[in-house]
């Protein structure tokens, strides 16, 4: 596969796949206080998805930023290097997460601050699984 966007989508996707089903996990386990689509539907619909077309299309916009952040990982490798690419996949993760927290933190959306240590715990595996995402996206998987 040579195509670099191809590479970056399909990493992202299933990078977003691994997310979001580790997220219902940890949700089903108590470890987390909502799904990675509790808080796309706070971003985006304003609301906590309780019908299954919210939840699905928060599904898709999520899986949608997963694909985005993978093809920008792609290209961003063109760049930056291919060397140790978990640690940067994962620090392009952190930035993500930090970023999107703290300004549903700002806004003082609910499900985006106050969080329990268990919660933080569990969205820092979504952070290291984004940086072992990136081999495949790099075309070293």
């Amino acid at each position: 596969m040579d195509d670099r966007f191809l590479r970056g989508y399909i990493a992202g996707i299933s990078g977003g796949i691994v997310m979001t089903l580790t997220s219902v996990l940890f949700f089903s386990l108590g470890i987390t206080p909502s799904r990675l689509i509790d808080r796309v539907g706070i971003i985006f619909l304003g609301y906590v998805p309780t019908t299954i077309l919210d939840q699905l299309v928060c599904l898709t916009i999520q899986l949608g930023h997963a694909a985005v952040m993978g093809i920008l990982f792609t290209y961003l490798v063109t760049i930056i290097g291919s060397k140790y690419l978990k640690l940067k996949g994962s620090t392009l993760g952190a930035i993500t997460w930090f970023t999107i927290f703290s300004v549903g933190s700002l806004f003082k959306l609910p499900l985006f601050y106050n969080l329990p240590g268990l919660a933080v715990a569990a969205k820092s595996f979504h952070v290291i699984n984004v940086g072992c995402n990136c081999r495949l996206s790099a075309g070293l998987g």
